[in-house]
């Protein structure tokens, strides 16, 4: 193949990637990730995502993922409702280790919570920016954790089927005990447990 056919044929494939709104990719503003397979992406996703300490600078972010979110029972977000909010809510998330900012490729894209209880069990907690979910980042910042933490617990609204699958496609199950600080109530919400 000659090069200037090459070179359009690349930009014609680039281009109907870029109209063909079922192709697992994400572009942001850093890189555009193109993967074969929904499994080869989450592959991808388990070698690129990392944790820092969440940062002063992560609250526009935060702002923009409370703006995006449609307030559901199945998607479990705090309201942020100006930059100021979020600029708050930073700064209190930098001042706790147990918070932490999930990064793909430099750039923001949620935050993992996790808190230790006294019953030895840390509880999870993960908000991925909407305009990325589905693209195996939940999964990939879990497995991260597996292992490291145990038990886990995580708190889900019995309405989020997303967050159940998710769950349960990584081992976790049902508690039918309650531990002592689950203060929510249990006819609204779950626990799942990873041991």
């Amino acid at each position: 193949m000659d090069k200037a056919l090459e070179e359009s044929w690349f930009s014609q494939c680039l281009v109907n990637l870029l109209h063909d709104t079922t192709a697992p990719f994400r572009i942001n503003s850093y890189h555009l990730i193109v993967a074969q397979s929904p499994r080869c992406l989450e592959d991808t996703m388990e070698n690129t995502v990392r944790l820092r300490q969440f940062e002063e600078k992560d609250a526009a972010d935060l702002f923009d993922w409370g703006s995006k979110v449609n307030f559901s029972p199945a998607v479990n977000f705090y309201p942020v409702r100006s930059l100021t909010d979020a600029q708050f809510r930073v700064h209190a998330f930098a001042q706790d280790d147990q918070i932490q900012a999930i990064v793909v490729n430099r750039h923001n894209v949620g935050y993992l919570e996790l808190l230790a209880h006294d019953d030895r069990v840390s509880e999870v907690g993960l908000i991925i920016d909407p305009a990325l979910r589905g693209q195996g980042i939940a999964s990939a910042v879990l497995k991260q954790i597996i292992g490291r933490h145990t038990p886990i617990a995580a708190v889900v609204d019995r309405e989020n089927d997303p967050a159940k699958a998710l769950f349960r496609k990584l081992g976790f199950h049902i508690s039918a005990i309650l531990p002592s600080w689950f203060k929510a109530d249990p006819n609204k919400w779950e626990i799942w447990i990873w041991k």
